[in-house]
């Protein structure tokens, strides 16, 4: 299974979307996203081969990748922004220009060192602030760090004329120029309050 899938696979386990393989007796054969990649058994006793969960997906109509994953595939093939007029105006020629969309990112914390904050006290009691500030400091107060989510940021070309270069620095301007590349639209409605920026130089 490939990694990108398996990722989906692993998000999907717990859900209870429920897909069909049909079997060669003619029998529908209900599948989880987790079973994709593998041999499920029918009634009938004949073993189903489980297709991939982007096939399993597309089968049932929804769609194979999220958005972002699916901007970034389409991207690595050439395929975005796929129109070649202004994407404000609709007027050719149009050059193409970079715009960083943010769409979240990770949240870092720092959790307390046990040890460290148990000497400081110590220290406290003992010699007082004078001494046991230091000795924090050089103890590294703080522990390792925890990451919550991930950086989804994708820097996406999008056509733009001259003439209208100057309006898309203002961020709705750019969201509705972005929103005429459908990819770009289903991006922006998974990621509503993602920040947008018209790189400089593009």
């Amino acid at each position: 299974m490939d990694p990108v899938a398996a990722r989906l696979a692993a998000r999907e386990r717990g859900s209870q979307v429920e897909y069909r393989v049909t079997c060669g007796c003619g029998a529908a054969v209900p599948v989880r996203a987790g079973d994709a990649g593998s041999v499920r058994r029918c009634a009938c006793g004949r073993d189903v081969e489980v297709p991939s969960l982007h096939e399993l997906r597309e089968s049932a109509g929804q769609e194979a990748l999220p958005p972002f994953l699916r901007v970034q595939t389409k991207l690595a093939a050439g395929l975005l922004p796929g129109i070649r007029g202004c994407a404000e105006c609709g007027r050719e020629p149009a050059a193409t220009a970079r715009v960083h969309v943010e769409c979240e990112r990770a949240r870092v914390e720092d959790r307390l060192n046990n040890r460290a904050a148990l000497a400081g006290c110590l220290l406290v009691g003992c010699f007082g602030w004078l001494i046991a500030l230091p000795t924090l400091v050089m103890l590294r107060f703080r522990g390792p760090t925890r990451q919550f989510g991930n950086d989804v940021v994708v820097v996406v070309p999008v056509p733009v004329c001259d003439a209208c270069r100057p309006v898309l620095t203002d961020p709705a301007a750019l969201g509705r120029a972005l929103r005429t590349v459908p990819d770009y639209a289903d991006l922006l409605d998974r990621y509503p309050e993602a920040r947008l920026e018209l790189l400089p130089g593009t």
